[in-house]
């Protein structure tokens, strides 16, 4: 009797982890048109598609979060130099992001909480565990100016 094993191999698909990060907010000022939020040493996980969004004071955002929710803030766009670039994780030394447009949303607050959600195709064969520091955005600092 010959006893056959069958592997079934199952291809989870890797999306990128969102971020969530508390950022104090610069104190108000009556002359400021503009509300900024700066990265510096960004960086994206492998397979990204370079779209990211940022919501605030919702730390379950992710990328089924919707644009329509009142915690979207907006997203900004960062295309990779070629698809190496791409397969290891997109990098660049800054990043910015106008929130004038939102600044209601942060009135009278101290310090906002907000969820990084780096969008991405999904990964056949993903080379690091979902969850792992290596699948979410990272950045060397994030801060909001009025300017």
């Amino acid at each position: 009797m010959r006893v056959c094993l069958l592997a079934i191999v199952l291809l989870v698909a890797l999306r990128a982890a969102p971020a969530t990060v508390n950022v104090p907010l610069p104190p108000e000022s009556g002359t400021t048109n503009r509300l900024v939020l700066h990265f510096e040493n960004l960086k994206l996980p492998p397979d990204s598609s370079g779209i990211v969004r940022v919501f605030a004071d919702l730390p379950g955002a992710d990328a089924r979060t919707s644009t329509d929710d009142e915690h979207f803030l907006g997203y900004f766009t960062l295309m990779p130099k070629n698809s190496t670039e791409a397969a290891r994780g997109i990098e660049r030394a800054s990043a910015t992001l106008d929130l004038t447009a939102k600044k209601q949303r942060l009135a009278g607050k101290r310090e906002v909480t907000l969820t990084i959600v780096a969008l991405g195709r999904p990964s056949l064969l993903p080379s690091v565990a979902p969850g792992s520091a290596s699948t979410k955005p990272t950045f060397g600092r994030i801060y909001l100016s009025k300017e």
